[in-house]
């Protein structure tokens, strides 16, 4: 019975871990993880998020709405927004097209992150520096 019950215990821990290994942390977003329509990527003070909206189109917005930057996309094929491998973020559709993206190439320690400024922002941990902006921080 305790080894059965311990089986269950290890299975439920490693759902978990699963799961939040591809679930963004707070306002971050990670290389290899994605967001889909409608799932808001939030800064940390509420102010602002960026989400894929219906339209196809990936932007950044004030907490009341408000759009800041677009990717002008405007495609409704499209499924979720992601940072990839290689440090590129990228909106795709369904079966895995690319639709847009910000041709950019991470390094070690890559990730997307809402600031609570409005800036949408693509950093490199080594070595630190920014390689992609919305250029939205402070409007």
């Amino acid at each position: 019975m305790i080894k059965y019950i311990n089986t269950l215990f290890l299975m439920a821990l490693l759902f978990t871990i699963n799961a939040l290994a591809f679930a963004p942390v707070e306002n971050r977003l990670m290389v290899g993880q994605r967001m889909k329509v409608g799932e808001k990527l939030e800064s940390r003070n509420g102010q602002f998020y960026a989400m894929l909206g219906k339209d196809g189109t990936l932007g950044v917005y004030r907490k009341e709405g408000t759009l800041l930057w677009s990717s002008e996309t405007n495609d409704p094929g499209a499924a979720y927004f992601g940072l990839e491998r290689d440090g590129n973020l990228s909106v795709r559709r369904k079966d895995g097209s690319k639709i847009w993206q910000s041709h950019t190439v991470g390094g070690k320690g890559t990730y997307l992150i809402m600031q609570d400024d409005g800036n949408l922002v693509i950093y490199v941990e080594t070595p630190a520096s920014a390689i992609w902006a919305s250029d939205t921080g402070g409007m």
